[in-house]
C-alpha cells in the first residue's frame, strides 16, 4: 500500500465520475490501519516487478475488507471507524458473518461512556465470541509472540540455496584485504570474462534481504542503496497528482529493470562459513542500509531467466551498520555480552570512538544506557539514503511556507530534571490535569507523588476505562490520595474545576491541540509532547471567544493552515529513516501551535491579566525520537 498510487487512481475515479463502492468513500489511513495480519481482504491494483526472481509486487488501488481476525483491539477500530463514517457499515458487516444488523456494531448503552474505547472493546470480544474456535485467524500466532517462534515462523530455504555448490572451499586461509575488494559492477563484468570462480572480495550495500530456516539469509548487495523505490527511479520530482500514468511508468521503468541487474545474491550460509552462531549474527545485523565486506565464490544460476548470480560468503566484515535502531541495539548487546569479538569492526561499524566500544565490551552499561546509545548513533547513521518512502516537491514546499514559524520559535534543548537542582521553591501550579493520555498512570502518579498533597491535585483524563482503572490501582498501592482518575474523551469533556497546568504526554496528532484547546481555555499553562503527527485528523478542538465562550473548531481551523499544505508537513514528520528532515517538519508543526496559541491567548480566563511564554524544548533523544515539547508558562 503507497498513498501516492492510491490517491492517483482514486482522483482520476472522481475526475471521470468512475463509482467504486470499496473504497472511493474510504480514506487510505482507515484500510492501512485495519488490513493486519490474519486479516481477510480483496485487494485491486498494479502489478510490477520486483528484485525477486519469481516474484512479482502489486501497488495497491483499492480494497475491501472481507474478514476480521480475532484481535479485539483490531476490531475496536474497526467499530469506531463505522461509528465515525469513514467504513462502510454493509462492508464491515459481511466481515462479520455472524451478524445481521448494523445496530449489533453500536454499543447497546445510550450513556456518554457508551463512546468510549473501553465500551467498544467489550463489544468487539462479545462479537469475536460469537464465531466458532479457531474460526478467525490470530495475528500473534502468524507473526511469532517469542523470537524463537518468529524463527519457526521464517520460509524453509530455497533450493538454490539450501546446498552448497561443489565449488564452495569452507576452509580459507588467505585473506584478502578490503582494498583488494570490488564493487558489484566490477565483480559481474569480471565473471563475464573469466570463466575461473576462484575467491573473490566484495564492498556492497544491503539493498534487501531475505531470512530462512536454518540460520539462512539472501542479501540483495548493490553499489549504492536507497531506501526509495522512487530515489532508484529517479522519479522523486512528480508528485501524486499527475495522473495515474506514473504509476505504470515508475513501475515498468526499463531504468529501474537495468539498476535491478546491477546486484548479486550474497548467501550467507552456516556451511560455508563453519559456524550456524556466525550465520545467525549477521544475519541479524546486515539488515538494508547495512555495508560491508564479503570473500567468497560467485556462481551463476541454471535457470535461464534468472540473471542475478550468486555469492556464497565464506568470510565477512560489517563496515557500516544499518540506521534501524533494532539493529544497532543488537550489535550493541553482542558486544555487550562478547559474543562480538572484534571490537575494532564494531567501533567502526557503529561509527563510535574504539575506547567507547572498549567500555561497552566490559558489560558494564545497563539496558537502558544501550538503548540510549542505540538512539542516538541511529541519528548520526540516517541520510538521505535511508529515507524510507517518497518526499514530494508539496512536503518540500511545506517547509518553506511556515519557515517563519520556526525562525520565531526556536528550539531549545533542555537537560535538566524535575527539582534535580534541590531547589526549595515551591511550584505555583496547584492542579494538574494529564489529558486523554493516562495510559497506565506512570506520569500522572509521578507529579502527584513529587509535589504532593500540600501542593497539587491531578486530574487524569483517558478515553479507556481499562487505562484510568490500572492508574488508579497504580496510584492506590502508592497511597496517593492528591489524583483522580476520569475515564472520558477529552474532546468533548467540560473540565468544571480550574486548572493551572495541561500535561500531555505522546499526545497523538490533533490531541495536541485538544490539550492545547483546554489549556486556551482554562487559563493554564501546558507542557505538551506531541507524538504520531498524522493521526486523529478529525478530532475537534475547544478554543475561547470573546465573551468567555468557546467554539469546537477543526485542527486546521485552530493553526490556521491550508489543510491539504498542512497534510504534506504532517506526513513529513513522519518520514522514516532521514531524522533530521522529520524533526524540521516536527519543529514546524509545533510552532504553528505556539503560534495558536499567542494568538488566543488574550481570549482565554487569563487572557487580561497575565501573559503567556511558549517555548519549544527539546531532551535527549536517548529517551524517545519524539523528544519535541510545547512548553507554556504564565506570568503576570
Amino acid at each position: 500500500m503507497r498513498r501516492d498510487f492510491w490517491n492517483d487512481i482514486q482522483k482520476q475515479r472522481s475526475d471521470n465520475n468512475i463509482g467504486n463502492t470499496t473504497s472511493s468513500a474510504t480514506s487510505f489511513d482507515v484500510y492501512h490501519k485495519i488490513i493486519q495480519p490474519g486479516t481477510y481482504c480483496t485487494i485491486h491494483g498494479h502489478v510490477g516487478p520486483s528484485r525477486n526472481q519469481k516474484e512479482a509486487i502489486l501497488f495497491c488501488t483499492s480494497l475491501k475488507y472481507r474478514l476480521a481476525n480475532n484481535n479485539p483491539q483490531h476490531l475496536r477500530n474497526v467499530l469506531k471507524f463505522v461509528a465515525d463514517g469513514v467504513l462502510d457499515v454493509n462492508e464491515v458487516l459481511e466481515a462479520l458473518p455472524t451478524l445481521s444488523h448494523e445496530d449489533e456494531l453500536i454499543p447497546s448503552s445510550s450513556t456518554a461512556a457508551a463512546t468510549s474505547n473501553q465500551t467498544y472493546g467489550e463489544l468487539a470480544t462479545q462479537i469475536l465470541d460469537t464465531f466458532p474456535p479457531k474460526f478467525l485467524l490470530n495475528p500473534s500466532q502468524m507473526m511469532g509472540s517469542t523470537d524463537a517462534a518468529k524463527v519457526q515462523l521464517l520460509p524453509p530455504v530455497p533450493h538454490e540455496f539450501g546446498t552448497l555448490p561443489p565449488i564452495i572451499i569452507t576452509e580459507v586461509k588467505e585473506k584478502v584485504a578490503v582494498s583488494d575488494s570490488l564493487t558489484i559492477s566490477q565483480a559481474l563484468q569480471q565473471q563475464k570474462q573469466e570463466h575461473d570462480n576462484g575467491l573473490v572480495s566484495i564492498t556492497g550495500w544491503v539493498q534487501n534481504r531475505r531470512r530462512y530456516q536454518g540460520s539462512v539469509s539472501v542479501l540483495e548487495v548493490v553499489d549504492t542503496f536507497s531506501s526509495s523505490f522512487r530515489a532508484m527511479n529517479g522519479d522523486e520530482d512528480n508528485d501524486s497528482n499527475n495522473n495515474s500514468n506514473n504509476i505504470n511508468d515508475s513501475v515498468n521503468s526499463k531504468k529501474l529493470k537495468e539498476m535491478w541487474k546491477e546486484r548479486i545474491y550474497a548467501v550467507i550460509h552456516p556451511d560455508a562459513l563453519c559456524s550456524e552462531e556466525m550465520a545467525e549474527m549477521y544475519g541479524n545485523l546486515l539488515s538494508a542500509g547495512a555495508r560491508f565486506m564479503i570473500e567468497g565464490f560467485m556462481t551463476k544460476s541454471d535457470d535461464k531467466d534468472d540473471e542475478m548470480p550468486s555469492f556464497w560468503v565464506t568470510r565477512i566484515r560489517l563496515l557500516r551498520s544499518s540506521w534501524r535502531q533494532g539493529e544497532i541495539r543488537t550489535l550493541l548487546d553482542l558486544v555487550h555480552e562478547g559474543k562480538f569479538l572484534d571490537i575494532e569492526e564494531a567501533a567502526r561499524a557503529l561509527n563510535i570512538p574504539y575506547s567507547q566500544a572498549e567500555e561497552l565490551a566490559e558489560g558494564t552499561a545497563t539496558p537502558a544506557e544501550r538503548q540510549w546509545l542505540a538512539a542516538e548513533i541511529t541519528m548520526k547513521l540516517q541520510g538521505e539514503n535511508s529515507r524510507v518512502g517518497k518526499i514530494s516537491n508539496k512536503m518540500m514546499e511545506s517547509l518553506s511556507t511556515f519557515a517563519d514559524e520556526r525562525d520565531r520559535y526556536p528550539i531549545q534543548e533542555e537537560r535538566s530534571r524535575l527539582a534535580a537542582d534541590g531547589n526549595s521553591s515551591q511550584p505555583v501550579v496547584s492542579s494538574i490535569l494529564e489529558s486523554n493520555l493516562g495510559g497506565k498512570g506512570l506520569l500522572s502518579n509521578l507529579l502527584a507523588e513529587t509535589f504532593g498533597e500540600d501542593i497539587v491535585d491531578v486530574q487524569v483524563i483517558d478515553i479507556s476505562t481499562r487505562a484510568t482503572n490500572n492508574g488508579m490501582m497504580r496510584a492506590r498501592r502508592h497511597g496517593l490520595e492528591n489524583i483522580r482518575f476520569d475515564a472520558m474523551d477529552a474532546t468533548k469533556v467540560d473540565i468544571q474545576t480550574k486548572k493551572d497546568l495541561i500535561v500531555a504526554l505522546h499526545a497523538c496528532g490533533a490531541l495536541s491541540d485538544v490539550a492545547l484547546g483546554h489549556a486556551l481555555c482554562q487559563g493554564a499553562g501546558f507542557v505538551i509532547c506531541p507524538c504520531c503527527f498524522n493521526s486523529n485528523p478529525h478530532l475537534r478542538v475547544s478554543v475561547p471567544v470573546k465573551g468567555g465562550d468557546v467554539e469546537l473548531v477543526s485542527a486546521d481551523d485552530f493553526l490556521r493552515v491550508d489543510p491539504e499544505s498542512y497534510t504534506s508537513l504532517k506526513q513529513l514528520a513522519e518520514l522514516q529513516g532521514d531524522i533530521k528532515l522529520a524533526s524540521k517538519a516536527m519543529h514546524t508543526i509545533i510552532a504553528l501551535r505556539a503560534a495558536a496559541v499567542d494568538r488566543l491567548w488574550s481570549s482565554s480566563k487569563r487572557g487580561s491579566q497575565e501573559k503567556i511564554y511558549t517555548s519549544i524544548k527539546t531532551f535527549p533523544i536517548g529517551f524517545s525520537t519524539r523528544n519535541f515539547c510545547l512548553v507554556g508558562k504564565y506570568t503576570p
